[in-house]
């Protein structure tokens, strides 16, 4: 490959990656809702990345900082502890369908916490 094309495709990549859908920090709607159910769970995350996080239908409630973070080809993944174990939360924008209420989202999530993944989806907080 000449100069020429390798600088051609050097400056497509990084015009391609600039373009990413996947959301970054500062475009979520802030506050954030990140929720799911069986079992029921919710994060609400300000702009700082502080959050109040519920489990467990409601009988698990603190409150975190989220950490570390990073935009993938995944979406936004944040990073905290709880209770001394890895504590992640990623956000994905596309339709999310809530089948309890068939309430439609623009956002999907998942939380992992204590060795679970837990589905859910995601909006401005109410």
């Amino acid at each position: 490959m000449n100069r020429l094309n390798y600088l051609v495709v050097a400056a497509m990549t990084l015009t391609l990656a600039a373009c990413s859908h996947a959301p970054k920090n500062q475009d979520l709607p802030y506050p954030f809702q990140a929720l799911g159910n069986e079992p029921g769970w919710s994060v609400v995350l300000q702009n700082d990345l502080q959050a109040d996080v519920i489990l467990d239908t409601g009988s698990t409630r603190f409150t975190t900082t989220f950490s570390a973070v990073e935009t993938t080809d995944q979406g936004l993944q944040l990073r905290s502890t709880y209770q001394n174990e890895p504590l992640n939360l990623r956000i994905r924008p596309g339709s999310c369908n809530d089948t309890m209420s068939d309430t439609h989202y623009e956002y999907s999530a998942i939380l992992e916490v204590k060795g679970q993944s837990l589905q859910g989806c995601g909006r401005p907080a109410l």
